[in-house]
């Protein structure tokens, strides 16, 4: 997937927990493979895969991208991989009041599948939020949920509005943007 992306000028004054938290997040990109109940088991192993922006005050906005397993009851901090760029660490942009694009390249396989992800600046200039190889999907069970467009926030966390534009949506059968 491939698609142009304008935030809201005003992005890291709007992740700003309304809160006492430390912390918010802001997702732009999921996909969920989540499997029927299996019978002899009370809940549903899965896998996520997300990429978005994450906040804390001391670090300011930052992007984050995210493949995480499900393996049983509780929640959603089994990772199988985790990437954020923060601040002062390899910093990459975020361009609040510009445009940018994000290309994705998700490859389902339960044991060699890769999570590719890099965002490209109006100047050119390219930034590569991860590279995964590895589980990407539970075997016997497809994706079933494709959020590739989303504005996505904790509803607790709100303290302004949050928007952002989309254009130029452009979805391939292969990797070529790897190529």
């Amino acid at each position: 997937m491939s698609c142009w992306i304008y935030l809201q000028p005003n992005i890291e004054e709007a992740m700003v927990p309304s809160d006492d938290r430390n912390w918010n997040w802001r997702q732009l990109w999921e996909v969920k493979c989540a499997p029927d109940p299996i019978p002899e088991s009370p809940f549903r192993p899965s896998m996520r895969h997300n990429i978005g922006i994450n906040y804390t005050r001391a670090l300011g906005c930052y992007w984050a991208m995210e493949s995480q397993y499900y393996p049983g009851p509780g929640n959603w901090d089994q990772f199988a991989f985790r990437a954020g760029v923060h601040v002062g660490d390899d910093p990459i942009p975020i361009p609040a009041g510009e445009w940018f694009r994000l290309d994705i390249v998700l490859t389902p396989d339960p044991v060699a599948g890769r999570f590719v992800a890099r965002i490209v600046l109006e100047d050119g200039s390219e930034f590569w939020l991860g590279d995964y190889t590895g589980p990407t999907m539970v075997e016997g069970f497809p994706f079933d949920k494709w959020a590739g467009l989303k504005v996505y926030t904790d509803s607790q966390r709100l303290s302004s509005v949050h928007w952002q534009l989309v254009d130029d949506i452009k979805l391939w059968g292969d990797r070529s943007f790897l190529d």
